[in-house]
């Protein structure tokens, strides 16, 4: 079989232009046979079962796998898309030898990104930078109103579930309200706290989470009765802004009760958005809210699974509400554990390691825990995140792009060959000093 000499040029171009999705779209049809591979992070996909069900439509035949690194052995000539895998030269080289052509969207090696420079197939996100907002960037034309949806979950998931701040994500906010997909409006950033009695958006809240309120219903009467309230039933909107603020000032400081500041005012109240069309039964049109509840499901659906979620959609709905208001309280009474029994912390050549002693992880989202502990300031962003297991440990992949960004690839296959197993979420290490001695190589 004879390769391309420059894996991603399925069209000659002299200028460095990243290619138009039309381009893209074209030439995947007329190989017809795509291998697809998606980082193994909620966010990464949600955002995949975009383009997967683009290509479905347009009947190209899909192998889909989700793994954190591409090798020559997964490779056998097909057509290769890349969506969010950690991306350097070695990797291009092995795609030029043993894969027809591509399309690749991820974190790039500063060495790539110089290298890169002449590849109009490649698109280099930074580690910021939601994946999302990249894709939406080159298939906008093509979208319809689940395609935005599903692109604002990701990039809420990519956030940990805090309200996106960078000029992009703002660009793709402001033109959700120009297509009425969204109404935006000033107003406390709880999930679902404009569409339901206000104990219920507090004890639903995971992020931010209201130590001591969070996960239960009778702590969330409790503290809104100290403050006067009487009428449980009453929304956020229905009560006195005097006394609003009053509550505001003090959910501030159940919020930062691990860490002074880790939520400000401007954290909690703020431009909110919504749905302008209803979409769920049990979920309210609070964006917030659809996305912590969509990429739970996602988790726990499974990465695998979760590709096809446009495709299944309406399957998918039925799973949402009973899947996601059974772990509310879970997730509740293990941050709670947590918050009394701390995590182990290591380090490790200037470097924090944070472990989460053994606990029932039985139906609980990674994803969703680890980013609950970071918004929470349990774990800061630099720290290396690890789950404790008994039996292994286990490296989540979401936390090694998050600490080591560029370098992830890197980093990965040095931690790869230290593993014990590969797991859906992360690696697995039989021993601590494992984990601990690929760090000082890193």
């Amino acid at each position: 079989m004879k390769h391309n000499t420059n894996i991603l040029s399925f069209t000659k171009s002299r200028s460095r232009k990243t290619a138009s999705i039309k381009d893209v779209l074209h030439e995947l049809l007329r190989f017809k046979e795509v291998k697809l591979f998606v980082y193994p992070s909620v966010p990464d996909v949600t955002i995949s079962s975009v383009i997967i069900s683009k290509l479905i439509d347009r009947n190209v035949r899909l192998a889909v796998k989700v793994k954190p690194l591409i090798k020559s052995s997964d490779i056998k000539g097909e057509t290769i898309i890349s969506l969010g895998i950690p991306l350097s030269k070695n990797i291009i080289n092995v795609l030029n030898k043993y894969a027809k052509g591509g399309y690749l969207i991820g974190l790039c090696s500063k060495e790539l990104r110089s290298y890169g420079k002449n590849i109009p197939f490649l698109k280099c996100i930074e580690n910021h930078e939601p994946l999302a907002t990249a894709v939406w960037q080159l298939f906008k034309e093509t979208y319809d109103h689940l395609d935005y949806i599903l692109t604002l979950s990701s990039i809420f998931a990519h956030n940990f579930f805090k309200y996106p701040k960078s000029m992009i994500e703002e660009m793709f906010l402001s033109e959700c309200v120009s297509r009425d997909i969204l109404d935006r409006v000033k107003s406390l950033r709880v999930a679902g706290v404009n569409y339901k009695p206000l104990y219920k958006a507090l004890a639903c809240s995971l992020i931010p989470f209201f130590f001591g309120i969070s996960g239960s219903f009778i702590e969330a009467e409790k503290f809104l009765r100290t403050h006067g309230i009487v009428d449980l039933s009453a929304k956020l909107i229905e009560h006195d802004p005097t006394k609003i603020k009053e509550i505001v000032e003090d959910l501030l400081k159940v919020a930062n009760k691990v860490r002074e500041n880790a939520w400000k005012i401007e954290d909690l109240i703020g431009e909110t958005y919504s749905l302008k069309k209803k979409m769920f039964k049990e979920i309210s049109n609070d964006v917030l809210e659809l996305s912590i509840v969509l990429d739970t499901v996602v988790e726990m659906y499974g990465l695998e699974k979760s590709v096809f979620l446009k495709e299944q959609f309406s399957s998918f709905l039925k799973t949402i509400g009973p899947t996601y208001f059974s772990i509310v309280k879970k997730l509740g009474k293990i941050v709670d554990a947590i918050q009394e029994a701390g995590l182990r912390e290591l380090e490790v050549n200037g470097r924090i390691m944070k472990i989460l002693p053994p606990i029932n992880m039985d139906k609980i989202p990674y994803y969703i825990l680890e980013s609950l502990l970071l918004t929470a300031g349990f774990i800061d962003y630099e720290d290396v995140f690890i789950v404790d297991h008994r039996r292994t440990l286990l490296l989540p992949y979401t936390t090694i792009r998050r600490v080591f960004g560029e370098y992830s690839c890197n980093v990965l296959e040095k931690f790869t060959k230290k593993a014990s197993g590969e797991k859906a979420y992360g690696l697995t290490f039989r021993a601590l000093r494992d984990i601990i001695e690929c760090l000082r190589e890193v």
